[in-house]
């Protein structure tokens, strides 16, 4: 077995254009690491080899959750190498070329979580240069890591020299292809093609030679992004739209920017209920938790004088309003839609029941005589699907998963951090309902009620501090004015 260091290397794991990537042991910390040795061309050229060890130091600064951790840097018979943290998944770029689709939610965190390590590294002085899809990497509890820190220039001093060059030029900034010195924004617009290609399912700047492909970088607008899809939205577009701005002043000058506009949008996705933002995701990748959420017109309810009704929730989450016994006879207004009204509550009823005994037998699992039993999947295997279900927005059946793949293999890492991700995003797609439906029941409100009763409602209610009182007051005031109009 070959050493390098006081490493010992145990399979190789992967050969790129600067060397190669080995799954190595640690023999002083006994533990498990990636080893990667860079090819010896780098011997040859001094400034270059001294370069490589100052940004490669500069990198090895930077701890960051969304960050490839460097634990070593070193010399091994005059040939460097570099000791970073074991990375179990797999690169963006395979994850792209997979069948299995994901959520606009997990494509949006992805890019947030390559945004929020970029954004980090900037703020420490260290410009990546040469982000692309395979030096994005997925691991198995779902994080996102960015590789090859400090390894950038080098990089791009080697392949310029070589005919190595395609299948990075396609991320490169315009700047960049010119040769002009660059800062924070080449990443910026690097990782905004990584973004569009996510979104889209295609490469922003492609063609069959390498100065075509310049020249649209230097030139030519990526095919807009609704053309491809439309059902992205339009705020996403234009976030993207932006960081691809052929010229550097126009773009994103701080990541940071970047990454506020992209919470603002993650925001307004939470709210939403479908894994395409509000719009239906494609039938074959539905799930029974991937519910459209409905935006019900309004409808006219009794004036805050009589008490409100009780609201309750199906198992399905949807709210059921059940009108007290003592209520009195309906006004003559309400008799033209209660009875529509009621047949269409029954209806939901029915459905509901209905759909929660599909499930139910549906989960019953009725063993054939004549039946083998199906094989046990591995632990590699289950998860996987509880990765796939995660990035479908099928959080239940991710944790759900991954607890069974604990119970078998309870120091799995991957698995515990992929259950405690798949929890609390469930919690918070409930949240998202609750607010949603609280949301509808004001609107509700609105049309019947004046504002100072709403307002006034609320406070009483403890929905409202005093404090915000007049601040919400104002605002009800301005929507109840610009509904009368």
């Amino acid at each position: 077995m070959q050493n390098i260091g006081r490493y010992e290397l145990v399979e190789k794991l992967g050969q790129g254009g600067m060397g190669a990537v080995y799954r190595a042991r640690d023999t002083l910390l006994e533990r498990t690491v990636a080893v990667k040795v860079i090819s010896a061309t780098i011997d040859q050229n001094e400034e270059l080899r001294e370069r490589f060890f100052r940004e490669a130091r500069a990198a090895g600064q930077l701890s960051h959750k969304n960050i490839i951790t460097i634990h070593d840097l070193g010399e091994h018979e005059g040939q460097p190498y570099l000791a970073m943290e074991y990375l179990q998944g797999q690169d963006l770029l395979a994850r792209m070329a997979a069948p299995q689709r994901m959520s606009l939610r997990r494509r949006v965190e992805i890019a947030t979580e390559i945004c929020e390590g970029l954004e980090f590294a900037h703020a420490h002085g260290v410009i990546h240069r040469d982000i692309k899809p395979a030096n994005i990497f997925i691991t198995d509890s779902g994080g996102v890591k960015i590789l090859d820190f400090g390894l950038a220039r080098l990089v791009t001093s080697e392949l310029t020299r070589s005919n190595m060059m395609m299948g990075t030029v396609n991320y490169m900034a315009p700047e960049q292809v010119r040769g002009e010195r660059i800062d924070q924004r080449a990443d910026i617009f690097s990782a905004a093609v990584v973004i569009y290609e996510l979104l889209s399912g295609r490469r922003a700047f492609d063609s069959d030679s390498f100065a075509a492909t310049l020249y649209k970088i230097l030139q030519e607008v990526p095919a807009p992004l609704q053309q491809i899809d439309p059902a992205i939205p339009i705020e996403m577009v234009r976030i993207v739209d932006r960081a691809l701005a052929k010229g550097r002043d126009e773009r994103y000058q701080q990541m940071s920017e970047m990454l506020l506009d992209l919470a603002v949008f993650r925001q307004q996705l939470a709210g939403m209920d479908s894994p395409a933002g509000g719009r239906i995701a494609p039938t074959q990748l539905r799930t029974p938790s991937d519910r459209l959420f409905q935006v019900t017109p309004p409808i006219p309810l009794p004036p805050l004088a009589t008490p409100p009704p009780t609201v309750a929730a199906t198992p399905s989450g949807t709210p059921i309003s059940a009108t007290p016994a003592s209520t009195p006879p309906a006004p003559t207004g309400v008799r033209a839609w209660l009875l529509p009204a009621t047949a269409l509550l029954a209806l939901a009823i029915a459905g509901v029941a209905m759909w929660k005994s599909s499930r139910s037998d549906s989960n019953v699992v009725v063993p054939s005589p004549t039946t083998a039993a199906a094989p046990i999947p591995t632990v590699t295997e289950m998860m996987q699907t509880a990765l796939g279900a995660f990035e479908k927005e099928d959080f239940a059946t991710a944790e759900r998963t991954a607890d069974a793949v604990l119970t078998r293999d309870p120091g799995n890492d991957a698995a515990r951090k992929l259950r405690d991700r798949a929890y609390h995003y469930e919690a918070a797609v409930s949240r998202a309902h609750a607010a949603a439906t609280a949301l509808r029941d004001l609107v509700h409100r609105l049309f019947r009620g004046s504002p100072e009763e709403l307002v006034m409602t609320m406070v009483k209610s403890r929905q409202l501090s005093p404090q915000k009182l007049s601040e919400l007051r104002k605002l009800v005031e301005e929507a109840d004015g610009r509904i009368r109009k």
